[in-house]
């Protein structure tokens, strides 16, 4: 595996890490927004963290099995976009 390969399932491996954490901060948000006092904040902290710990342990479990860019790209993709590109090539 080449630098240039590494560097490119790093960055994929953060964009998974991300997302995760980014929805376990959202409901945090929203859980430290509807309890109230000490226990909305703990109760925040630990959604949050467990965004956290599951989008490595997610991210980490990609990277091993089929590689992050190659998750990321089955993600990305839109086959009714390309059924629609073949539609319009036939016509």
């Amino acid at each position: 595996m080449s630098f240039f390969e590494k560097i490119l399932e790093l960055v994929g491996f953060f964009k998974i890490l991300l997302s995760f954490t980014l929805l376990g901060f959202i409901f945090g948000g929203i859980t430290y927004y509807v309890v109230d006092g000490q226990a909305g904040i703990i109760l925040g902290c630990c959604i949050a963290l467990m965004g956290l710990i599951f989008g490595i342990y997610f991210a980490n479990k990609i990277l091993k099995t089929t590689g992050t860019m190659n998750f990321l790209s089955r993600v990305d993709a839109s086959p009714d976009l390309d059924n629609l590109k073949r539609e319009e090539e036939e016509k």
